[in-house]
């Protein structure tokens, strides 16, 4: 048996050297080239667009404000913790020496003479990602419990070298053992823990950026900070609750003209843009077409803004611009091939490449399909206050397309 296997084994190892060289000597040749097909390039102009309002989304933002800044009107900002996680206090044990209510800022110019309001209510009254600007401006706090509470702030500084160089502002209010009761209370599951913060009238600030959860991993989140100690321990423990969702309310102005020659994106005015593209020179482009790049390219009014990042959206279906104003976005884009790029000296450069190439296969360029809408948004890394507007008197606007057919 071992010699039969033997056998096998060298027969084997003399087919794998024979095949080997084989393939040395006689390659397999393939004709990879198709010479019938021709590489050409489609410059598209003509573009159109029509600007657009709707109500600021401005949820998942980084920062948090208050107060008046560049025309724009912040009256407060909201903040929500998570119902979980407080049946740690409804132990009789459990005795609270302190609790605070924080928040953090990168403005090092925070004076303890400026005055801020501090509310609380025990209602959802926010979703984040969900609820409408128009309806958050409608709050009023005087429904709210206020808590007369003393603001203290303080500067964290950094001492790891002897430069001692400012790194942010917190803003601390003491809460009180009666407040505290009603905070820790478990014995209704259904109560929300919400707070909101206001400029007081005697403020001496006008404008108050702070950090919003979205802002640190954790360290600078807006927290609550509950030292406690248990009746059978000396030891002093620190249970730290970290905000679930937060958002400033911002009122919102109507623009007071559209001028189709200018498209204009801004995220707390809550401008946006669909661009109109001919679809007419698109059917020179057969099924079969292979689209290398397809680029569009806007050349802005302002080069300053070079790292405004821009998302691109195509939209499901025809649409009325009889109106400019809205409350939610009407215009529902596709939900796929969106991408997004930044604005360079000026210039956005956004590929259409996945979308059109679908177009293609699907065989959705017919001579009823007279054109293209785009949507284009601010991108949520973008500054609230940063407009970024493109003339379509520019002659270099255009879909540049590469294409092998």
């Amino acid at each position: 048996m071992r010699i039969i296997r033997l056998i096998s084994i060298v027969s084997l190892f003399i087919i794998t050297i024979v095949n080997i060289n084989c393939s040395i000597q006689d390659p397999i040749s393939t004709q990879l080239l198709d010479n019938s097909l021709t590489a050409d390039t489609l410059i598209i102009s003509g573009i159109t667009s029509f600007t657009y309002q709707i109500a600021p989304e401005i949820g998942g933002y980084d920062r948090l404000y208050i107060g008046t800044n560049k025309n724009y009107s912040f009256p407060m900002s909201l903040f929500k913790f998570a119902n979980s996680g407080w049946e740690t206090f409804s132990d009789s044990s459990i005795v609270i020496d302190s609790a605070f209510f924080q928040i953090y800022s990168n403005d090092s110019l925070i004076e303890n003479n400026f005055e801020l309001k501090l509310y609380y209510s025990e209602d959802s009254i926010f979703n984040e990602n969900e609820s409408d600007m128009n309806y958050l401006n409608s709050i009023d706090l005087s429904n709210w419990q206020y808590l007369d509470l003393n603001t203290n702030v303080s500067s964290i500084i950094d001492t790891s070298d002897t430069s001692s160089s400012f790194q942010q502002s917190v803003i601390k209010w003491e809460l009180d053992s009666t407040f505290m009761k009603i905070l820790t209370d478990t014995s209704n599951s259904n109560i929300y823990r919400t707070f909101a913060v206001a400029l007081g009238p005697n403020s001496t600030s006008e404008f108050l950026e702070l950090l919003s959860r979205e802002f640190s991993a954790g360290s600078l989140d807006p927290k609550i900070e509950i030292y406690y100690n248990n009746i059978n321990s000396l030891d002093t423990l620190t249970r730290i609750y970290y905000v679930a969702e937060d958002i400033s309310v911002l009122i919102n102005e109507d623009i007071n003209e559209i001028s189709n020659d200018i498209i204009m994106l801004n995220r707390g005015s809550g401008l946006r843009s669909l661009i109109n593209i001919p679809a007419d020179s698109l059917l020179l482009l057969s099924n079969k077409a292979v689209i290398r790049y397809a680029n569009l390219k806007l050349f802005g009014e302002d080069d300053s803004l070079n790292s405004y990042n821009i998302v691109m959206d195509p939209v499901k279906e025809n649409y009325d611009t009889s109106s400019y104003i809205f409350d939610n976005d009407p215009f529902i884009d596709l939900g796929t091939y969106y991408t997004n790029s930044n604005v360079i000296n000026g210039e956005l450069n956004i590929s259409l490449k996945s979308y059109l190439q679908y177009l293609l296969i699907e065989d959705s360029l017919t001579s009823d399909y007279n054109k293209i809408g785009i949507k284009l948004t601010s991108s949520l890394n973008n500054s609230l206050f940063d407009t970024v507007k493109f003339n379509l008197d520019n002659s270099n606007n255009r879909l540049e397309i590469l294409y092998v057919q």
